[in-house]
């Protein structure tokens, strides 16, 4: 008898707000629009993980259905990004702004299996959006130091929840 049951795990990606290109959360939401969530669900976890809205499931008395889970739709993201001044103006597949390229970096643990495939699938909607994330795999400790120091843009994290979140 194989019955089918979700983990209380959710993974998701802590950006650094304090990063000079993250601060405006219309740019974090585009980004995230960029998450192919349907894509990752069937092809990382097999149809065996669900989308979230939040740190909270489904089946917890905290979680909220009245937010809803952001939907992959790259061409708004496209939109967004552009309303934000962010255009290609030198034709190299980058958007700029100032002179600036949009261009971040995602930490991840090194050997870590979801991490680097979630990672690439990313790093490759954003590239279709003219966004450059570069994925850094490091050493627990090195990721560790450089997430409590600031020194990045963007993580893949997972984190383990309890069945009661009170």
């Amino acid at each position: 008898d194989f019955r089918r049951f979700y983990t209380l795990q959710y993974n998701y990606i802590p950006w650094n707000t304090k990063h000079p290109l993250l601060g405006d959360k219309r740019l974090r939401r585009a980004l995230a629009m960029c998450i192919d969530l349907q894509s990752i669900i069937n092809n990382l976890y097999h149809g065996t993980a669900r989308a979230m809205n939040g740190p909270f499931t489904p089946d917890q008395w905290a979680y909220n259905p009245d937010v809803p889970v952001i939907e992959y739709n790259p061409r708004e993201a496209q939109r967004i990004l552009n309303s934000l001044g962010w255009l290609d103006t030198n034709g190299d597949g980058v958007l700029d702004k100032g002179g600036k390229p949009l261009h971040l970096e995602m930490l991840i643990t090194g050997g870590n299996s979801p991490s680097t495939p979630f990672a690439q699938l990313f790093q490759a909607e954003l590239k279709k959006s003219g966004v450059q994330l570069d994925v850094t795999p490091l050493d627990p400790s090195s990721f560790i130091r450089r997430s409590l120091a600031g020194t990045y843009s963007g993580a893949a994290l997972s984190w383990d929840r309890v069945p009661d979140p009170a």
